[in-house]
């Protein structure tokens, strides 16, 4: 899987975390990001790679794969076409609205190391449970 590097960038949105992930047999990129306060994740595509497929079975896939996540799906992703890309968002329900202040971060780069290293085993995981479940093993 390759990461698409013409993905655009918005200069207000930090991008915490991006890996290249599969979303049923589409590629995708996962971007975990933070914009005025908010934190959410971005499931972007590659919009001719997914034009064929119903925009409400591909946020339904995703809200699946997020079970472990709840808090992202308690509010409705939203869904934008932009420069080729189809972006998928999702957001905590009580952080949709931009906040007066942005937080600083104040972990130290032990506890970002740890945090990311935990992201990376969950998204490590999670695609092994996708694997097994797509090859009929869903205890495996």
């Amino acid at each position: 899987m390759t990461q698409n590097p013409a993905i655009p960038e918005d200069e207000d949105t930090s991008s915490l975390f991006r890996h290249p992930v599969k979303v049923g047999d589409y590629e995708a990129t996962l971007d975990i990001w933070r914009w005025e306060g908010i934190e959410g994740w971005s499931y972007i595509f590659d919009q001719e790679a997914v034009a064929k497929l119903p925009e409400e079975t591909l946020v339904s896939w995703l809200q699946d794969s997020l079970v472990d996540v709840p808090e992202l799906t308690q509010a409705a992703p939203t869904v934008v076409r932009r420069d080729g890309h189809l972006f998928v968002n999702f957001c905590k329900e009580h952080q949709c609205r931009p906040r007066v202040f942005d937080p600083v971060d104040r972990r130290t780069p032990e506890e970002k190391a740890r945090a990311r290293a935990k992201t990376c085993a969950y998204l490590k995981e999670h695609n092994q449970r996708e694997i097994d479940r797509a090859k009929g093993n869903p205890g495996a």
